[in-house]
């Protein structure tokens, strides 16, 4: 092994090679060990990548502030209708109706418990699953509602209140189809 040269010998070798060591882009001479720069990723890629996360969480927190507010205003609703309903009947007997919407009534704090501990999850990804999980999710909550209805005007309020919970759980019933959510999910009480 030659000794290294440190003097110059007028041809200009310090001078090239110091040229030599700017282009290659090392920063030290010695000893040290220069490792290469780990490969990033493409700035404008790397930036339409974090603002697909930031849009993504925004949509699950916007998505998760909403049920709370549709459980918060379907809670006033049951709370109106039981006081249009009076606490008992003439005989002191409390209706069947007056127990279902009681039993909603508790079922909604629970419910309102399990979608507040979402917004904590982390959000979907994909844009395309969460496409599918909104379309899926709307249309279980207008067919839910839609038979929520109709069983109210049959007088069948049990399953009134079942479709009703259906209806604001959607979402959660949605990702639980798709193999998204794999906790099991409250039933009826």
């Amino acid at each position: 092994m030659r000794p290294q040269q440190t003097t110059d010998d007028g041809s200009g070798f310090l001078k090239r090679r110091r040229q030599r060591i700017q282009a290659s882009g090392i920063r030290a001479i010695g000893p040290a060990v220069i490792r290469p720069e780990p490969a990033r990723p493409d700035g404008v890629a790397r930036i339409r990548r974090s603002r697909a996360e930031t849009a993504a969480e925004r949509e699950h927190r916007d998505t998760v502030t909403q049920e709370l507010k549709d459980i918060d205003r379907h809670a006033a609703w049951i709370e109106e209708r039981l006081a249009a309903l009076g606490p008992a009947s003439g005989s002191g007997r409390v209706s069947y109706e007056v127990q279902e919407l009681r039993s909603e009534l508790s079922q909604l704090g629970a419910l309102r418990t399990e979608v507040g501990a979402d917004m904590a999850a982390a959000p979907i990804p994909d844009d395309r699953t969460r496409a599918i999980i909104r379309m899926r999710t709307k249309d279980m909550s207008e067919q839910d509602w839609r038979a929520a209805e109709q069983a109210r005007a049959e007088g069948d309020h049990r399953r009134a209140r079942m479709c009703r919970h259906d209806a604001l759980r959607a979402r959660q019933l949605a990702e639980r189809e798709l193999g998204i959510r794999t906790t099991s999910l409250r039933g009826y009480a």
